[in-house]
């Protein structure tokens, strides 16, 4: 079973950008769409390689929520499968000419904010989640304290990742809760 990572993400540019990213309801497959000879496949192993080399995920658990929340703003919500999909936005911004302000959270592992501008991670903030909240196989998903702390490296690795990418790391605001 995989972990949910909750993502918030904040897009500002143009309005008539945001027009189109809100009509589409910021669909990756839409702004990137799988190669027609990967879909064909009948073993999804190569697209979802694609998928996770050009978004950052090969699958997300729910629908996008969008929200205009003015003219040069736009907020949507995704949950997704493992981590965040930064290839995606990283590509959103270099191709549309906007910025995004991305605040993500996988409860068991870890959480971070990120500032994205033409294609590059700028800002940078993260948090990981403490190991004695996890002890013990919260809703039974670990057998052994071994499990779960595999699972938490992993997480770290992934946020290392996340940071190797980033120009400068400084401490960025988010709006707590919801904008909205």
């Amino acid at each position: 079973m995989s972990n949910r990572c909750y993502n918030k993400i904040i897009v500002i540019g143009d309005e008539y950008v945001l027009d189109y990213l809100e009509n589409i309801q910021l669909d990756f497959e839409t702004i990137r769409p799988v190669p027609k000879e990967l879909k064909s496949l009948k073993n999804n192993d190569k697209a979802c390689e694609w998928m996770s080399a050009n978004w950052g995920v090969y699958r997300w658990l729910d629908e996008m929520i969008t929200k205009r929340v003015s003219d040069t703003v736009l907020f949507a919500e995704i949950n997704t499968a493992w981590k965040p999909p930064l290839e995606i936005l990283q590509y959103v911004t270099s191709k549309f000419n906007v910025e995004i302000i991305l605040d993500f959270e996988d409860p068991m592992a870890f959480a971070g904010i990120v500032s994205i501008r033409n294609g590059e991670i700028e800002e940078y903030r993260k948090e990981v989640t403490e190991l004695h909240q996890c002890r013990g196989g919260i809703n039974g998903r670990y057998e052994t304290v071994e499990d779960m702390e595999k699972d938490v490296e992993e997480g770290n690795q992934i946020l290392k990742d996340i940071k190797n990418k980033t120009n400068r790391v400084k401490e960025i605001s988010f709006p707590s809760g919801n904008i909205i």
